[in-house]
Formats: structure tokens, sequence, C-alpha cells
């Protein structure tokens, strides 16, 4: 007797549970004909009838009745403990692991985890700081956002979104300062950046202009160079979706407005999506909703 065929024992208890081959050859995707083969080799290495089949009907043999009753309940455990780690429910659970810039967590991730897992109540959001690529894999991330274009080799990058910066002033700032026409005149201001990158890029009629500078403050992140700012401690280059809101209050100044400065870009990560749970699938199609329209998204945001 064999018993090393457990695919074929599987078949015979979803037959059983289907009510036909034709029923159970569509929830199996196998076809009818080869699935009565199968059923017909089972019972010839168990040498025993497990089915009666008519044209119509199915009736369990008394040998297949004990054989259905002994291995029915631990196929359909199985089948659900393997439907909550897939998430192939009508409902998720599970953890996600994500990986954030604190800058994007304050701005809009933070409510968009809110109301994922509201959505979604057998779902678990973690937080981990990643500060290497090789921290991806090592801390279990599913999905990271990042400010930068770099990412492990065998990962997905998409760039979810851009915007414009500004280079701005508070007001007070200003207030005894000239105006600069030319990047060259930043010179004269100090400089507030968070970025570890302390070269800023002017572009005008095709040219080229680079800035690099030394900071009179660097924070930590992107708010508290932006609180310093407002404080009036000096200039900084920010995302227009973070100081329009101050520029058109009059709190804040624009500098330099017929440059082109670089894009504040934001990138997601993660791998191949047919090797992914179903939870963190529909993670990441709930974050490329949420920044399709990023105009309409960012200008929300209000300190």
């Amino acid at each position: 007797m064999k018993h090393n065929n457990l695919e074929n024992f599987y078949n015979f208890c979803t037959i059983v549970d289907a009510g036909s081959l034709q029923a159970a050859s569509n929830k199996l995707g196998i076809p009818a004909p080869t699935l009565s083969r199968r059923l017909k080799n089972l019972e010839q290495d168990l040498g025993v009838k497990l089915l009666n089949r008519s044209a119509h009907h199915l009736h369990l043999t008394t040998e297949g009745e004990a054989y259905y009753n002994q291995l029915s309940p631990n196929f359909k455990q199985l089948d659900q403990g393997l439907g909550i780690l897939n998430n192939d429910e009508g409902t998720l659970e599970g953890d996600i692991i994500l990986s954030v810039p604190e800058g994007m967590l304050n701005i809009c991730v933070n409510a968009w985890a809110a109301e994922f897992l509201q959505k979604w109540p057998k779902v678990n959001i973690l937080l981990e700081k990643t500060q290497t690529i090789h921290d991806f894999e090592a801390n279990k991330i599913d999905v990271a956002v990042k400010l930068e274009a770099k990412g492990p080799n065998d990962w997905k990058m998409k760039k979810i979104f851009t915007n414009e910066k500004w280079l701005v002033a508070s007001t007070d700032y200003m207030s005894s300062r000239t105006m600069p026409t030319h990047p060259d005149q930043l010179a004269e201001y100090d400089i507030i950046t968070n970025d570890d990158n302390q070269n800023w890029q002017f572009i005008i009629a095709g040219k080229i202009v680079n800035y690099k500078f030394k900071p009179r403050y660097k924070p930590y992140n992107l708010f508290h160079a932006l609180e310093a700012g407002l404080m009036g401690l000096g200039i900084s280059h920010y995302p227009r979706f973070l100081v329009e809101t101050y520029v058109n209050q009059g709190k804040m100044v624009r500098l330099l407005p017929t440059y082109t400065t670089e894009e504040a870009a934001v990138y997601m990560f993660y791998q191949d999506k047919s090797l992914l749970s179903k939870r963190v699938r529909t993670f990441i199609d709930f974050l490329n909703q949420k920044t399709s329209k990023p105009e309409d998204i960012f200008l929300k945001y209000k300190r």
C-alpha cells in the first residue's frame, strides 16, 4: 500500500466535498478526466474502492468514508492555515513591516496607515527605521518608502510622486536683507538643512549652477529644519507642498523663483508582487492610489 501521494488523497477529499468530479475539477483547476484517473490510481494503490460513481452521483464506500473522515479535517485545517498566511480569503490578516522617512510619516503616511488599519482590522502595520539597503531583508521589510532611488537590486522600485523644491526663508529673516538674484549670492545667508548632500543645484536657461555650502544649522529631520526656518535662523530648500502655504500666508518668502531646482522624489520599494502575500499587495495598491494625485493630497497638509 502506498501512502506517498498526498495530492491524490487531497483530490479525493475535494471530490467528496464538491459532490461531483466536474465541480472538483473546477475548484482544483484540474481536468475532470485527469482527476478521475488520479482517483483510480489512488484506489489501486490502496487496494480498496473509495467511491461508487454513477452518471450523476458519487457515494462513499465504507472504506472511502473511513479515509475521508480521517483525512478531510486535516486537509481543511491546512487549507484554512494557508489561507490565513496567504490572505486569500475575504479578509486580510497579519503583519506588514513598513520603512518610511520620518518626514513622510508625519506628513501623510501616518494617516494613510491608520486608514488602512481601520479598513482591515486584522492587519498590523509595524514601522522600522532602515539606514542602508542591507537593512531591508535583515529587518524583514515588506514595503519601503525612500527619498532616494537606492534599494536592493532584486527589489522593484517605483517613483510614486515628485514635487519641486523651493528655496525659502522667513519674512522676518529677509526683512533686513536684500533678495538674492543669483545662487552665488547665497554665501551671504545662513543655511539650514537636514540633508547630508550640501550642494544645491539651480537651472536657468538650460544652464546648471551648483552652490556648495556649509550649513549653520543641520538638524535631524526636515521638520526641525522647517521649524528653524520659520524662527528666522536662515534659508533652506524644501518640497513645495511643505512650504507653499507659508508663502501664501506671508510667513515665508520664496527666493530665486526664476530658477528651477531639483525635484523632491519619493520612491517605493517592494519585492516581486507575485511572491508577496495578499495583504502586502493590497497595501502597495493602496499606497499607489493615495499617491496618484500628490497635488490633491499634500497641499492639504497644515502644521
